[in-house]
């Protein structure tokens, strides 16, 4: 894995930390400077006689380090610095045989880490050959996650009766609180619902309306869940998949899965309420018609860690395995890709009142939907207020999500009509990849 300076100025426990690891970057400070095998050292002169002896251990994604200095920050700023020093001049470390100072530290991290993989590899074996032993763990998370939607419904119905204006003064705890019971009870996806709810008090006109949406959809996905034996197959794994209960990868990718050619018609990079990157990627296959979406995680310090094998406006060759839900979406790569020479892309709707048409449909479905990928020719982005609307041939307009990269827009356009892909939501479209002369602009956050 390859580091940015932003990404190891990300490390920095403090800003004072950074700026001090600044001041020690230059190789001159540092007498020694190596590398080998996912291992950086060196020996930073300070103020006293002997070197701060500083070490990092790359050979995971994320890293470790360890220095001679009394410091109690971690990273101190002499290990940030060699980090720091490595990410912009790789070239200044040389390879070398390391020390006793380094291999002891790196065979006592091995050793530790190989215990924890054997009693891990241990314990899942366990759990493979016990069935019973999983039947009674999966029955008393079901228990937990009962117990958990009983305290939401109660927490739902006393919002509701204390009235949507009163929500407006509760403090981040009130909604903290009640995310982290469902994170109790094993229920992380509805935390996460609870999680985004403070942000609609704030989201300017109409906030009462989207607040009680959200609301409703939480109350629905509740209801469903416990009436789950009696909702069809798919309806079943994808109300699991809300309330945050996971499904392995392992079964799927050894299922057959749907050839086609995939246009990669946009992605998305994001920061989610765990702290985690979250990247969205749109595919639509040009036989099938449909949509699908890839999805990855990482953590902030480690985004090299997501999918980069996608580019926007390309289509490729390639099989995709789908999660089971009621109407399939998220999706996994199976194989390879092979790139396509011309690219298919999907056809656009006409204008906004299709792309509603199709969103009511797709909400009639699925009363918990999120987002819609769509794209739709003819969109002009135009000021209006404090806010920014797009306008379509016919007049109609939407408002622009507030992630919207709003001025690339505007300087793609200059007052003339683009084709986006996006995903519509009734918090507005946020377009992922522009079309304009005949060229696809990716306009995903990096």
């Amino acid at each position: 894995m390859s580091w940015t300076p932003e990404q190891v100025a990300n490390l920095a426990p403090d800003a004072s930390s950074l700026k001090a690891a600044r001041g020690l970057t230059a190789p001159a400070k540092w007498p020694l400077l190596a590398q080998a095998d996912g291992a950086l050292w060196g020996e930073c002169q300070g103020s006293g006689k002997s070197p701060y002896r500083t070490r990092i251990d790359l050979r995971s994604d994320e890293p470790a380090f360890k220095c001679s200095c009394p410091s109690r920050k971690f990273p101190c700023k002499h290990a940030l610095a060699l980090f720091l020093l490595f990410a912009e001049r790789a070239d200044a470390f040389g390879p070398a045989e390391p020390p006793d100072w380094v291999s002891e530290w790196l065979d006592t991290r091995s050793e530790r880490q190989e215990k924890q993989v054997a009693k891990a590899e241990e314990r899942a074996a366990k759990e493979s050959a016990d069935p019973a032993a999983q039947a009674r763990r999966a029955e008393k998370r079901e228990r937990r996650v009962d117990d958990g939607l009983d305290a939401l419904e109660l927490w739902l119905h006393d919002l509701l009766r204390q009235g949507l204006a009163s929500a407006r003064e509760r403090n981040y705890r009130h909604w903290e609180e009640q995310a982290a019971r469902l994170v109790d009870a094993q229920a992380p996806g509805l935390a996460a619902r609870v999680r985004r709810l403070p942000q609609l008090l704030h989201s300017g006109q109409g906030w009462e309306g989207r607040l009680l949406a959200a609301l409703g959809q939480l109350h629905l996905i509740l209801r469903a869940y416990r009436n789950l034996a009696a909702q069809p197959e798919g309806m079943q794994a994808e109300l699991r998949e809300l309330i945050g209960w996971n499904q392995a990868k392992e079964p799927l990718l050894a299922q057959p899965g749907v050839h086609d050619q995939w246009h990669c018609c946009g992605q998305w990079v994001e920061q989610g309420d765990d702290n985690l990157l979250i990247q969205r990627i749109w595919l639509h296959g040009a036989h099938s018609g449909h949509h699908a979406l890839l999805l990855d995680f990482a953590h902030p310090r480690a985004a090299t860690g997501l999918t980069h094998g996608w580019r926007t406006g390309q289509s490729y060759q390639a099989e995709l395995v789908f999660y089971p839900a009621s109407a399939p979406q998220r999706a996994l790569l199976k194989g390879e890709l092979t790139a396509l020479d011309a690219p298919i892309t999907p056809p656009p709707h006409p204008h906004l009142q299709a792309l509603f048409a199709a969103f009511g449909e797709a909400l009639a479905a699925r009363p918990w939907l999120d987002r819609l990928p769509a794209t739709i020719a003819g969109l002009t982005p135009v000021p209006q207020g404090d806010g920014h609307l797009l306008r379509d041939a016919l007049g109609q307009t939407t408002p622009l999500h507030p992630s919207a990269r709003v001025w690339d827009l505007y300087l793609l356009s200059r007052g003339a009509p683009l084709t986006l892909f996006g995903e519509w939501s009734p918090a507005g479209l946020l377009p992922l990849a522009a079309q304009c002369d005949g060229i696809t602009h990716d306009l995903s956050v990096r």
